[in-house]
């Protein structure tokens, strides 16, 4: 599962805004914006079609970097780990993330017995459990259900008993007050690695890729990479079951459907809005010239709304023929955890759906905050009844 908004607040820092949106000017330029701004990280899925008027891929001098905006060439691109390299995440993550051929394919050998049906079977007998056991309300969405859900999946995929969970949360509040939050948060996260029930077995099976230094570190980036991606993902699908009764009373009558609901929210709010790339080499992508040794930024969101691929693309269709979107990404780098991510959650949203009758918002949902980065637009707190 692809967690980068960490690596993402090198670049912006992690703001909460309300939840209206201020709209694009029509007539303004791939040379005027900047995706760091208010009004891009507020509404990237207006910035992306307006972009997109100018084409599939286009150069931003603000950011200094190639925006991709089209669903051929954003999977285009993820096809050709030899051309655009995934070497701007090496600071995030060495080991998976940021790695390319061959190293990256040692290292996601050895992880797969991780999420392998066993673990996946036991999974979903605990979310069975977490849901059955949520409050009435009201409370919180992101603090009482989306959280406590993505640290249920980072325990059972790494092993950690309740007080290291709870180390990792104190670590993160500490975090705040240091100099630099991110390396902190990180240092501490590497040393609470070394107890994870997964670690010895990574250790002796990845005699010759990984050191225990290297197994730490990657410890580290599974907790991160599994709870942003599964706290998001089940912030979105409750939040959109708020915003349309009538879908939640479609899904509560037909639980067939719930498969495709959450596609449907995979598409229109992938956990990242972005994947970073650097080309090797002078390349060519969607008409453009692009020199080696640029930064590239896929643009996921845009993507999944690609109107020449998808009808209707604002629209969540439970109607709709596969599943074409890349919020897992394509190709190698294609996230290991997305069966297991998505056999999960399917539990979660059948067990809400039992209390549908009672299933509402709390506050207005046009004013609930946001917490929004390049990479990363989703609700910061949503009180509800349940």
């Amino acid at each position: 599962m692809i967690g980068l908004a960490r690596f993402t607040a090198r670049l912006k820092r992690l703001a909460v805004r309300g939840g209206s949106k201020p709209g694009v000017d029509p007539d303004f330029s791939a040379n005027a914006v900047d995706l760091d701004s208010d009004r891009a990280t507020n509404d990237p899925g207006a910035v992306y079609e307006a972009l997109r008027k100018e084409g599939e891929v286009v150069y931003l001098p603000r950011n200094r970097l190639w925006l991709v905006l089209g669903h051929e060439e954003t999977r285009a691109a993820l096809s050709r780990a030899d051309i655009f390299s995934n070497a701007p995440y090496r600071k995030f993550d060495h080991e998976l993330l940021g790695a390319d051929p061959p190293d990256h394919a040692a290292v996601r050998r050895l992880l797969a017995p991780c999420f392998a049906a066993p673990v996946v079977e036991r999974l979903t007998q605990a979310v069975q459990g977490f849901v059955s056991d949520l409050p009435r309300g009201p409370f919180d969405l992101v603090s009482g259900l989306s959280r406590p859900f993505s640290e249920l999946l980072g325990r059972e995929l790494l092993g950690l008993d309740g007080d290291l969970v709870e180390a990792i949360r104190r670590a993160q509040s500490l975090s705040q007050a240091a100099a630099n939050p991110l390396d902190d948060f990180n240092a501490r996260l590497d040393e609470l690695s070394g107890h994870a029930g997964i670690l010895p077995a990574l250790i002796a099976q990845g005699a010759g890729v990984l050191d225990p230094d290297r197994a730490r570190r990657l410890v580290r980036f599974l907790w991160l990479a599994s709870t942003n991606s599964s706290e998001r993902l089940a912030t979105w699908l409750v939040t959109r079951l708020l915003q349309d009764t009538d879908l939640l009373a479609e899904l509560a009558a037909d639980r067939a459907r719930v498969p495709a609901f959450v596609e449907e929210v995979l598409r229109l709010h992938p956990p990242e809005h972005i994947f970073l790339r650097l080309t090797t080499q002078d390349t060519v992508l969607g008409g453009q010239r692009i020199p080696g040794g640029s930064l590239v930024q896929l643009s996921v969101m845009a993507a999944n709304r690609d109107p020449r691929v998808f009808d209707s693309p604002e629209t969540i269709r439970l109607d709709r023929s596969g599943s074409r979107h890349i919020s897992f990404g394509h190709g190698i780098h294609h996230c290991i955890g997305a069966v297991l991510l998505r056999t999960a959650i399917v539990p979660l949203v059948m067990g809400l759906l039992d209390r549908a009758d009672g299933m509402r918002a709390a506050e207005d949902l046009g004013q609930i905050p946001y917490s929004a980065t390049r990479s990363v637009r989703v609700p910061a707190r949503l009180m509800m009844h349940l």
